[in-house]
């Protein structure tokens, strides 16, 4: 089995009216910096949802979370339905995978110790929480999105989604801690649009947002 990191999407073209070949050949960017409660925030996930498009194929490859250190690694990982994902235990100890029903996929991995891996594909788009029943303080996240247009807020919540076809976008960011976001957005070619997204805080809960 091919295991690769979180794998980051190519452009997927709206099924409404399409621009000028000339026109569709200048990607558009949309760029900016994510808050929680005025702090910048790393670890938000931003996506947009073209308008009029078809559901994304899921990748053939699998996609990795690492036990890693007493911790999940990546803590949030972003993948399309239908999509595998592989957790490997590179820790010297037994590890435990699960996730409750938050979404109606509850799912045990079992125990398994050092260099053993087990696999799970999701299918319900939103936030699967994956819990370590050996190691409580372990979290992390699989996010099931319905497009390939994605990107985690890196250092100082700065974010950048490029090569999007020019259009109408639905603007979502999840954070674990945050009440979810959405804005309508329009991209010109070749244009950049820059945002400043201010998110609500929800509190240390694993409530998660369907």
């Amino acid at each position: 089995m091919r295991l690769l990191p979180a794998w980051a999407g190519v452009a997927l073209a709206p099924l409404a009216a399409m621009p000028p070949p000339a026109l569709a050949q200048q990607g558009s960017v949309v760029e900016g910096v994510v808050y929680v409660r005025n702090a910048k925030s790393t670890g938000a996930l931003v996506y947009v949802i073209p308008a009029f498009a078809e559901p994304p194929v899921a990748p053939v490859e699998t996609v990795l979370i690492d036990q890693r250190n007493l911790h999940f690694v990546p803590r949030t990982l972003a993948v399309l339905p239908d999509q595998a994902v592989a957790f490997r235990n590179s820790d010297p100890i037994l590890h435990n995978v699960f996730s409750p029903d938050t979404l109606g996929e509850d799912f045990d991995l079992g125990t398994y110790p050092e260099g053993e891996w087990r696999t799970r594909r999701f299918r319900r788009l939103g936030a699967h929480v994956i819990l370590c029943h050996i190691h409580p303080e372990m979290e992390a996240y699989v996010v099931v999105l319905p497009t390939r247009h994605y990107v985690l807020a890196a250092g100082e919540g700065r974010f950048r989604i490029a090569e999007l076809p020019p259009g109408t976008y639905s603007l979502h960011v999840w954070h674990p801690r945050a009440e979810p976001f959405r804005r309508e957005i329009t991209v010109r070619a070749g244009d950049t649009l820059r945002l400043e997204i201010q998110l609500e805080r929800r509190g240390a809960t694993r409530t998660l947002p369907k």
